[in-house]
C-alpha cells in the first residue's frame, strides 16, 4: 500500500485546478447569461469576480459599464468606461456606449464625439446607431447624419 503525504495530494488538487483563463471564461459566460436575463445584480457579482481574476478583461469591464448605465449610475459607468478607453484606447464598444449614455442624458456634443470615435473604429457601430433606442435624442442632428449616413 502506498501512502500519500499532505504536500503530494495538494499538489494534486494544485494541478486539477483550472487556469484562471479557464475561471474567467466561466464567470464571464455566467455574468452573460445573467445580464442578459436581466439580472443585474447577479452579473455585477460575477463581473467584479472575473476582474478580480483577469483585471484587463475589457469586455467584462464594458459589460459592467452597461450594467451601471442601465441602472442609471451614469457616474460609475462614465467611470468605467473611461477606465476601459485609459487601458485600450483601441476598444471601440465603451466609445459607442459612452455616446448612448450622453444622448440619454441630453450631452448632444459628447455624444456625438464619441459615436464618431466609435464608428471610426468598429463601421458597424452605424448601422447599430440607426436603431438605437439610447441614440434618438441625437438621431435628428446633422452631425449624426453625417457620421451615421441617412
Amino acid at each position: 500500500a502506498t501512502h500519500r503525504s499532505k504536500v503530494e495530494s495538494r499538489q494534486d488538487v494544485t494541478a486539477a485546478t483550472p487556469p484562471p483563463s479557464v475561471v474567467a471564461e466561466a464567470f464571464y459566460q455566467a455574468a452573460l447569461r445573467h445580464q442578459q436575463a436581466n439580472k443585474p445584480v447577479e452579473a455585477e457579482i460575477l463581473y467584479k469576480k472575473l476582474l478580480e481574476l483577469e483585471p484587463e478583461h475589457y469586455n467584462a469591464m464594458n459589460n459592467l459599464g452597461v450594467i451601471y448605465m442601465s441602472q442609471k449610475m451614469n457616474h460609475e459607468a462614465i467611470e468605467v468606461f473611461n477606465h476601459i478607453i485609459a487601458l485600450k484606447g483601441d476598444f471601440a464598444d465603451p466609445y459607442y456606449n459612452l455616446a448612448c449614455l450622453y444622448a440619454q442624458t441630453g450631452n448632444t456634443p459628447r455624444s456625438l464625439w464619441s459615436l464618431k470615435v466609435a464608428v471610426s473604429m468598429n463601421k458597424e457601430f452605424k448601422d447599430w446607431a440607426k436603431e438605437d433606442k439610447d441614440l434618438e435624442k441625437i438621431r435628428h442632428t446633422p452631425e449624426f447624419k453625417r457620421i451615421c449616413g441617412k
